[in-house]
């Protein structure tokens, strides 16, 4: 009988951590400076990401961490003095450098069910800037908890 307690909490454990929270460690530098290298976080994998959320996304096996700035279907335009989704300035883009390296604009309109992503480490270019629409697909989940391990 404890054997069975012990196995069934285990495979619950074990489901919740497969498909509703993920708990991992981040060893890149697209989420600085909210996000540092050895920060444990913890993400919500049954809800959709909304503007404004970071989330962690996946991609050709690389876990990379950016702000959601448009949806499905919305258009993005990028100059070097904001962020514009359908026409609207995003708040939260003021305080990081917008623009592309070489100080041009960029537009384009979301792909269906897709996301626009930009990383806060706007030098790491691992993000919608280059790779498109990140597909709902390849987000892991949205970022619920931070623990910063090292560097207070």
């Amino acid at each position: 009988e404890f054997l069975a307690r012990v196995s069934a909490t285990a495979l619950v454990f074990w489901m919740i951590l497969s498909f509703v929270i993920g708990v991992h460690i981040c060893h890149v530098q697209s989420g600085q400076p909210m996000i540092k290298d050895g920060d444990l976080y913890v993400t919500f994998r049954l809800s959709s990401p909304a503007r404004g959320d970071v989330v962690v996304y996946r991609h050709d096996g690389t876990i990379s961490f950016g702000r959601v700035y448009a949806l499905s279907g919305e258009r993005v335009q990028i100059t070097p003095q904001a962020v514009l989704a359908d026409g609207f300035r995003q708040p939260d883009s003021e305080g990081y450098d917008t623009g592309l390296p070489d100080g041009s604009s960029f537009e384009c309109t979301v792909p269906q069910d897709c996301v626009f992503v930009l990383n806060d480490n706007r030098d790491d270019l691992s993000d919608s800037r280059i790779l498109g629409g990140i597909p709902l697909t390849e987000c892991e989940g949205t970022v619920i908890l931070l623990i910063r391990r090292r560097g207070f």
